[in-house]
């Protein structure tokens, strides 16, 4: 007689016994639930965190997302000079302010974004409904369901609810999801939905193969979606090809050619949309709105921002630290395991006698059973999260645009951004280090680190992880909260390009005119962070598409160097800043402190 699994064992009982109490069904029912209670706390918690917070427009790109959610709610992709120039003026008169950045104005005088195309189109519907700021709690809720069924399914009735709590517990998630322009959490979402369904349809191997291949090809599709979003998340969809095809021609995943092929046509509809849009829109299929010397990836990077990030990660990820827990102890099971098999098989073919070995061998053969150990789908799982999270991160260890920002190349480069000066204040000290603007692209990495935590929690008492949770939970809140009032997000950079701090006149989009922050124009100063311009500025719009209007001082460029409001300007017009050499000569000039805004380039 087989023993009971520790399932049945939380289900609700007959009552045989006369003596049992009446409530007994009801307390057994409860447990039962009380994983998906704890999930659903879990982002319930999150949501209203979020949302507790007003939202404000940070960095450029923003404003960009946000032009084209507005175009696309009018009928529009691209818009006509007329039609930029009315939704500018539309869009300044807001709540939020500011006008339109980082568009790209085609031969043809017509306006289109330079962003990735995916999410206006997930969000413009949240944007007519006048509920913009659900659309990233919106995916974060389908990541959240569609990992808690694969790592329920993965790990037993608790690896759904510490998946959950594991990505909702991050500051850097509730930052991401409080900007509801920026695609970054929806991004990360679908990645994240991806692997949870992914992983259910492999290991439910009591599941017809049918099933099995529509829950993968949802997956797959998210993945699409992914890559429309963000073009850098075709990482992760390789990652995802290569599991699902080793998978699919192994006998023990019960799957086939057919789920693989149906999987692959899953993946296709997003990515052919991208590509007709970069060859409608820009100069073909695999050209995109960004200047090909504003996204840079080289080893060059590597080593500055393994020296900046992982501090940063800290603060605004801690939970990555308990996901390379997950992963030395599984490596330490596997191992562990693998010894005990071996010595095993070793006792096995010992007791057995050599003229038998044959006849053992081949009854050991046909008994064998075609499911996998649970060990085997632990090494099989771990291992696709692990290659998943890393093809995220170790791609963007090489990215020089992080490394320039986060000073990380020890005083700045040509076209970079040189170290900023320290200064305290907020959860980040002011502008000196602009945490938030460059650990969102490692945000993606989230659902396999979460997942991988999960599988950790499961070999430890359920309290005590649900209790870690909670702490970590606590911990990203309270970040939170200090971030979205920080210096950081006190910054703006206006739809003219201006940039806009403290104690300047007017707030985010404000164009000019006396008084307030100086402005000038970034493209002419090599040595600010450049806004990406996907090419030529046929129409004369100022930087980032913006038109300069009335009162702008863009163009209008100083004789020498000129001192404003406490800042040295060179004959440029642009701000010299500390140990740096103005934009038009070799001279190094001396100035103070001035901390730039971060101009938010995404690749």
């Amino acid at each position: 007689m087989s023993e009971p699994t520790i399932e049945s064992s939380d289900q609700p009982q007959p009552d045989r016994d006369l003596g049992m109490p009446e409530h007994r069904g009801a307390r057994n029912k409860a447990i039962t639930w009380l994983p998906a209670i704890i999930a659903v706390l879990f982002f319930l918690a999150f949501s209203a965190i979020v949302l507790s917070q007003p939202e404000k427009m940070i960095e450029p790109d923003p404003y960009a997302y946000r032009a084209s959610i507005a175009a696309l709610e009018n009928g529009n992709i691209n818009l006509s000079q007329e039609q930029y120039d009315a939704l500018s003026l539309e869009l300044q008169q807001t709540s939020l302010s500011g006008g339109i950045m980082q568009w790209h104005q085609n031969d043809d005088g017509s306006w289109v974004s330079e962003k990735n195309p995916g999410y206006p189109f997930l969000a413009v519907g949240f944007d007519e409904a006048g509920a913009l700021r659900l659309a990233p709690l919106f995916y974060g809720a389908l990541a959240c369901l569609a990992m808690w069924f694969g790592a329920r399914r993965w790990l037993g009735r608790w690896g759904g609810t510490f998946a959950v709590g594991a990505y909702c517990s991050t500051a850097l998630a509730m930052v991401m999801a409080w900007r509801s322009t920026m695609p970054t959490f929806t991004d990360a979402s679908l990645i994240a939905a991806g692997l949870g369904l992914l992983i259910w349809s492999v290991v439910a191997l009591d599941r017809s193969r049918r099933i099995r291949t529509i829950v993968g090809a949802l997956a797959f599709f998210s993945f699409g979606l992914a890559v429309s979003v963000r073009y850098t998340s075709a990482a992760v969809l390789g990652v995802a090809a290569v599991f699902a095809l080793i998978v699919c021609l192994q006998s023990k995943w019960k799957l086939g050619w057919s789920t693989l092929l149906w999987w692959a046509i899953a993946s296709l509809p997003p990515a052919i949309t991208s590509l007709a849009y970069n060859a409608v829109y820009f100069d073909g299929p695999f050209s995109t709105g960004y200047n090909a010397s504003t996204v840079k990836f080289s080893t060059s990077a590597i080593s500055p921002n393994l020296r900046i990030m992982p501090s940063r990660l800290w603060q605004a990820m801690p939970v990555f630290v308990i996901g390379l827990a997950a992963i030395a102890v599984l490596i330490a099971v596997q191992i562990i395991h693998a010894v005990r098999v071996r010595s095993k098989n070793k006792s096995s073919q010992e007791i057995t006698n050599p003229e038998n070995q044959s006849a053992f061998s081949e009854r050991s053969t046909v008994d064998q059973p075609i499911d996998p150990s649970p060990a085997t789908i632990d090494r099989w799982i771990g291992s696709f999260l692990v290659v998943t999270w890393a093809a995220t991160w170790v791609m963007y260890s090489a990215y020089e645009w992080t490394a320039n920002l986060g000073g990380g190349f020890g005083g700045g480069r040509a076209g970079g951004v040189p170290s900023f000066g320290g200064a305290p204040g907020g959860a980040m000290g002011g502008m000196s280090q602009p945490v938030y603007s460059t650990v969102r692209f490692y945000l993606p990495a989230l659902g396999a680190i979460a997942l991988l935590v999960a599988w950790l929690f499961t070999r430890i008492p359920a309290v005590i992880g649900v209790l870690a949770l909670i702490a970590l939970f606590a911990f990203g809140g309270h970040e939170f909260i200090n971030t979205v009032n920080s210096s950081w997000a006190s910054m703006s950079i206006g739809g003219g390009g201006s940039m806009i701090g403290p104690g300047a006149n007017g707030g985010p989009g404000s164009q000019g005119g006396s008084g307030g922050f100086p402005q000038f124009d970034p493209s002419k100063c090599p040595n600010l962070p450049q806004l990406p311009q996907g090419g030529p500025n046929q129409g004369g719009g100022a930087p980032g598409g913006q038109r300069p209007q009335a009162g702008n001082d863009l163009g209008t460029l100083p004789n020498g160097q000129q001192d404003r409001g406490g800042i040295t300007f060179d004959e440029n017009g642009c701000p010299v800043l500390p140990g740096s050499t103005s934009s038009g000569s070799s001279t190094s000039t001396t100035t103070s402190s001035v901390s730039p805004v971060s101009t938010g380039v995404s690749a």
